[in-house]
């Protein structure tokens, strides 16, 4: 997430480089590689999008900054792949668990855990990896800020929207207005009969090319699952009705479906009541 350089500078940007100018002085690089440095860094809201260069707000890039200040070796704990490796270990784990859940070869995390346990900030007990949270407990606050941060922000998204969920490569999420990325979820099914529903959100995806109403109908129903809300429910469910002979979901919604139409109350989702009042609302 963070090269080396774009982490060096914030130890220069703690002593005093608030300018493109003097960061690049002080790091022996020229004008142009530096304000690309400081363009990654603003995209991934670790500084501020005006000038003078400033820590964003962000929890997250304010503990980063505390830890940088130490000083710029620093930097080869945290970049690139480093940080993921870090992110995995908030639990012990040993070295093919680390490896399955990060997809880097068993070998590369041996050097990168070398660093770590070097440096004291990663422990190895009998062949278990974990952060060394009695010498250095910044460092899980800082990964635990940046994990939340991560969960609902991302720099491809435009302003003024919210990450929901990732999907594979691509990210759904909630905004005001329609974006130049396809809708899905509950926005999409408009076109296709749920035409009596008018949601506060505007539902899109960052995936690429044109989706089939098996993805949207999934996205719809993981849209509602994430929200938590009761009327998404309904109107999944009600979709459903109307088109189960076109759609294939996860086994887990067709059983709760199941289970609404032999009569049984669901807390958080609609009564059979509820559906057949509504049943209206869809075409098809």
């Amino acid at each position: 997430m963070f090269s080396q350089r774009e982490l060096e500078s914030l130890y220069y940007l703690s002593r005093g480089c608030t300018d493109v100018g003097s960061l690049a002085e002080a790091m022996n690089i020229s004008n142009p590689e530096t304000y690309r440095i400081v363009r990654n860094l603003k995209s991934k809201d670790v500084l501020k999008k005006e000038k003078p260069l400033a820590i964003s707000n962000c929890a997250f890039a304010k503990r980063l900054f505390y830890i940088m200040s130490n000083g710029p070796e620093v930097s080869r704990f945290f970049s690139d792949s480093r940080l993921d490796v870090l992110k995995c270990i908030m639990t012990a784990k040993d070295l093919g668990t680390i490896s399955k859940e990060t997809g880097i070869s068993e070998s590369h995390i041996h050097k990168i855990l070398n660093i770590h346990t070097n440096g004291g900030i990663v422990r190895n007990i009998n062949g278990y990896y974990s952060l060394n949270d009695n010498r250095y407990p910044q460092i899980r606050k800082f990964l635990e800020s940046l994990i939340d941060h991560l969960e609902v922000n991302d720099a491809k998204l435009p302003d003024n929207s919210l990450l929901l969920f990732r999907k594979n490569d691509a990210i759904i999420y909630s905004t005001k207005e329609k974006t130049t990325d396809n809708v899905t979820g509950f926005t999409a099914l408009e076109k296709y009969g749920l035409t009596g529903w008018v949601f506060d959100d505007v539902y899109c995806t960052t995936e690429y090319g044109e989706l089939s109403l098996e993805e949207i109908f999934n996205d719809a129903l993981k849209i509602a699952e994430h929200e938590d809300s009761t009327r998404l429910r309904m109107a999944a469910e009600l979709f459903y009705m109307k088109n189960e002979d076109k759609l294939n979901p996860p086994k887990e919604f067709v059983d709760i479906h199941n289970r609404i139409l032999s009569g049984e109350r669901i807390e958080r989702w609609p009564s059979l009541q509820d559906l057949n009042d509504r049943l209206w609302t869809v075409e098809g």
